[in-house]
């Protein structure tokens, strides 16, 4: 059954109602409002949480039985990846630990040994990332190497972000990569998080009798914040990416002490509304209590954010990768991406941007 739908506020609305375990949705989902929310989940990468939240509020006998078994095998597609992921990570980290390489694990790679994927369900990942010490980088990636890993050599890697990752590992056998960090984020956001910092305050987890070094709560939080909104640009954008904020929600929900600390530790202006848009996101969209007060202007940022959101989501995807493309070279995001130390930063990074398209497009075209 094929439809041609317009999301609306309501859409994103009863989706994260059900990724936040309210009821009232879940146990009366017919098949075209389920299916409604699994085309959304689906644009936003959230399909395998959708399912996870839906068998944990409603019993099977209350759902639609085809709809049941298009959410199932979504879920079991995300989980088996999740599966794959958490393998390969425990196999590297052994490594590492074999031959005395420090590390930390970040992002969601962290999530499958801190116990936030356990509540989360299998939201979706394309790279595990693990921050090392650059006097180690050299030979963890031979140790990559030798277990059969290959590195993708293109532009848009290394040089597009100003090193703060090396060109990145993938096995012949796996859908994802592993990314050997030198910095946590680009350059942008290293003045509010940086290796060092990591490194002091990260975390050790028991598992499989193993001791699994990740980033502390309040750095996962943190984490999550300079990310997508500074470095990804979501907040300069106007961007909402409901999966980082599904994300920051179940973070919260975690670590509700480490959140509040967060909220009042930060005087820096820019990180400062940044949290202030991660704090409106969680309680509009997912029904979290704060006490904290926020401006006109931050729910007004917030309205246009869903509002951009929606636009993009009818846009042809021809259309929405040119005008990507086109994003690219903007101001604002070629300083994000190279930097603006240097004279002339646009200039230099619009013509390094350039050279990163060519390559990957020859790239491309050669291995056809």
């Amino acid at each position: 059954m094929a439809f041609d739908i317009q999301f609306t506020p309501k859409h994103i609305h009863d989706l994260c109602e059900v990724l936040s375990d309210q009821e009232l949705v879940a146990r009366h989902l017919g098949f075209e409002q389920g299916l409604e929310l699994f085309a959304l989940a689906n644009q936003v990468w959230l399909s395998g949480p959708l399912f996870f939240h839906m068998c944990k509020l409603a019993q099977k006998e209350l759902w639609d039985n085809e709809l049941y078994e298009y959410g199932l095998n979504i879920y079991l597609t995300y989980a088996e990846r999740h599966s794959a992921m958490r393998s390969a990570c425990v196999s590297i980290i052994q490594l590492f630990q074999d031959a005395n390489i420090d590390y930390v694990l970040i992002k969601g790679a962290a999530n499958f040994f801190n116990g936030v994927s356990d509540t989360s369900g299998p939201v979706f990942m394309s790279d595990l990332d693990i921050l090392l010490n650059e006097k180690d980088i050299a030979y963890a990636s031979q140790l990559l190497l030798n277990l059969g890993y290959t590195q993708e050599q293109h532009a848009l890697t290394t040089k597009g972000v100003e090193r703060h990752h090396v060109p990145p590992f993938r096995h012949p056998t796996s859908p994802f990569y592993v990314e050997l960090h030198l910095q946590p984020l680009t350059k942008i956001a290293q003045s509010y998080l940086n290796k060092t910092q990591i490194f002091a305050e990260r975390e050790f987890v028991e598992y499989e009798n193993s001791r699994v070094s990740v980033l502390s709560p309040r750095h996962q939080l943190l984490m999550n914040i300079l990310h997508h909104m500074i470095a990804d640009g979501a907040y300069s954008d106007k961007f909402i990416d409901l999966r980082q904020h599904y994300n920051l929600y179940t973070y919260v929900q975690k670590w509700p002490e480490a959140w509040a600390s967060l909220l009042t530790q930060w005087d820096d202006p820019i990180v400062r509304r940044c949290i202030e848009q991660g704090n409106i996101a969680m309680n509009f969209l997912f029904g979290y209590s704060t006490t904290s007060v926020p401006s006109q202007h931050a729910i007004s940022h917030f309205h246009a954010s869903v509002k951009q959101l929606l636009d993009n989501l009818k846009m042809p995807e021809w259309q929405f990768t040119l005008r990507e493309i086109i994003n690219g070279y903007r101001k604002n995001t070629i300083l994000r991406l190279y930097g603006d130390q240097k004279r002339f930063a646009v200039f230099r990074g619009r013509v390094k941007h350039l050279t990163r398209h060519f390559e990957i497009s020859l790239n491309k075209l050669l291995n056809r």
